[in-house]
């Protein structure tokens, strides 16, 4: 009996991972043997949804590439007064959007560098000047607290700029006064936080489901699960005020 269930938790552990199942051998126990073909199939199931959400991932990316590139040149070719902060933000937005296809485009084919590191600090003020025009339009405050010291972590630095952003635009949209992001040496860790003077209606894990429509959760589900891709966490660490936290691992001591 130990032998076929031992299998059983193999081939378990492998739909998980969306590697292929192989059949199993009869053990000769019905009920057991059913077990195995159910696994057998929701891995093939697994499988071919994980192409297609690829496939659909290149697809999109590859569609998004050509205007995105024509609206870059279309920028450049601008007639305007040197140093324009419109302009200039307008081109950084197209900049960061060619980037960000770049990035899904390459965890589309599985192609994402395993050992790509970035400056926290460094995402973190990149994303202050980003947003902090966006945040005055709405008559909202952002601000800053971040060392000057370096704060590398293992993650790659399109992904840590998306969920920044996811963060503070669900900031903007969904919760009130100042906007703060604060960079933290955790020891072993680093951790940016996204905090407003709001608080959570629906506090937990659940705020993280993928729901469409109006106040959908879709854009906290894509930046937690970019955050696990890369080996870190997404968290909601406060329901009042309300504070999200990006945890990511730092390289071990001596990594390049």
């Amino acid at each position: 009996i130990a032998e076929p269930l031992t299998g059983l938790a193999a081939a378990a552990a492998q739909v998980g991972a969306g590697e292929p199942v192989p059949g199993q051998a009869p053990s000769g126990i019905a009920e057991i043997d059913a077990v195995g073909e159910a696994l057998e199939r929701s891995a093939r199931r697994v499988r071919d949804a994980m192409a297609r959400e690829r496939r659909f991932t290149s697809d999109v990316s590859h569609q998004l590439r050509t205007p995105i590139t024509r609206l870059g040149l279309h920028l450049e070719s601008v007639a305007a007064p040197a140093g324009d902060p419109g302009l200039l933000l307008a081109r950084g937005d197209v900049a960061q959007l060619e980037e960000t296809l770049t990035h899904l485009l390459a965890m589309a084919r599985d192609a994402v560098p395993a050992e790509s590191s970035t400056d926290l600090g460094v995402r973190a003020r990149a994303a202050f000047e980003r947003w902090r025009a966006p945040a005055a339009a709405r008559r909202r405050s952002l601000e800053l607290v971040a060392d000057a010291a370096a704060l590398v972590v293992s993650a790659s630095a399109a992904a840590v700029d998306q969920i920044i952003d996811v963060l503070v635009e669900n900031a903007l949209d969904h919760g009130v006064g100042v906007v703060t992001l604060a960079v933290r040496d955790l020891g072993g860790a680093a951790a940016v936080d996204v905090a407003d003077d709001g608080s959570v209606v629906e506090p937990g894990d659940s705020i993280f489901d993928r729901r469409h429509g109006a106040g959908s959760g879709l854009g906290l589900a894509v930046a937690r699960s970019l955050a696990e891709a890369d080996g870190g966490r997404l968290l909601l660490t406060r329901d009042e005020p309300t504070t999200f936290s990006l945890v990511l691992p730092q390289p071990p001591p001596g990594h390049p």
